[in-house]
């Protein structure tokens, strides 16, 4: 429905701002175009799966050298950049009663919903279910 869109797409914004403004400035809050570049792909495409090779390769950059670009720049390293995407995106989607912890999962990109359960546990101190709860 056009809520959902338009609430899906608040949400986006709403994450990417929260990320930037958690991050705090590097080098006068310049970022590159290449990894702003890459920030964007991750933003828009977290649920999907994401290998490091494909994003320096967007960057066009090593694997190691995009790593510490990316981290010394946005202020986390991407595949962390991507795990909190996918927790924060859940923790709203759990609002959602009519979908199970496994649903939510797969809907952020996890297959396996005991990680996902393992991960959002660690970020949120309280397990997908019981977050829920709150």
């Amino acid at each position: 429905t056009e809520d959902r869109v338009i609430t899906q797409n608040l949400f986006h914004i709403l994450v990417r701002e929260l990320s930037r403004a958690l991050r705090g400035p590097s080098e006068g809050g310049f970022i590159p175009a290449r990894i702003q570049r890459v920030r964007e792909h991750i933003e828009a495409q977290y649920a999907r799966p994401v290998k490091i090779a494909d994003l320096a390769a967007l960057a066009s950059l090593s694997p190691a050298h995009f790593s510490a670009e990316y981290r010394h720049h946005v202020g986390m390293a991407p595949m962390e950049h991507v795990i909190e995407l996918r927790l924060l995106e859940a923790s709203t989607l759990l609002a959602n009663r009519n979908l199970t912890v496994s649903e939510v999962a797969s809907q952020v990109g996890y297959d396996d919903s005991y990680h996902f359960s393992k991960l959002f546990k660690k970020r949120f101190g309280a397990s997908p279910r019981a977050y829920r709860g709150k």
